[in-house]
């Protein structure tokens, strides 16, 4: 999801992030196959880490969050840390979905997004019923066989 942003400046050059220790990822001594992550995905991992082991919970944290999502929508690190800074931070839900509608054009068939919103839903409550239909009719166009949608719509039906 990352594109060719010449804007971008590392965590490490950014000073608003100087109290961040950033933690490096650790593979052992010697790795049978080491990963050749870019400079980007592992500046962002790397201060991704250190903010998760501050247990911090901010407008940054929750930044960051969706910077590791647009690097690898799978990672369940990064959703689990966004839920938790949302509900501490008393985030609007609302913008949260369309965050989510955002991400699942990018990432329509993943685990991690789809159990995300069913989050999200059954803290907001009914009164998304009828967008979550609709969104899930939608998705369904676009590709009838994706399991995660019709597990999550099988969900949906039965919650709201």
């Amino acid at each position: 999801m990352v594109t060719g942003d010449d804007s971008w400046v590392p965590y490490c050059d950014r000073a608003e992030w100087s109290d961040v220790v950033p933690i490096p990822q650790d593979d052992g001594e010697d790795p049978l196959v080491p990963i050749d992550y870019s400079s980007r995905f592992e500046d962002v991992m790397n201060y991704f880490r250190g903010i998760c082991k501050r247990e911090e919970c901010s407008a940054r944290a929750l930044d960051i969050t969706k910077e590791v999502i647009s690097l690898n929508g799978a990672s369940c690190s990064a959703w689990f840390y966004r839920w938790k800074c949302l509900q501490e931070l008393d985030s609007d839900l609302l913008d949260e979905l369309d965050y989510i509608d955002t991400m699942g054009k990018t990432y329509p068939k993943n685990y991690q997004l789809w159990w995300h919103r069913r989050l999200v839903v059954e803290k907001i409550g009914k009164i998304v019923a009828e967008r979550e239909l609709q969104c899930t009719a939608d998705a369904l166009e676009v590709d009838t066989k994706n399991y995660h949608i019709w597990s999550y719509r099988q969900w949906l039906l039965r919650a709201v």
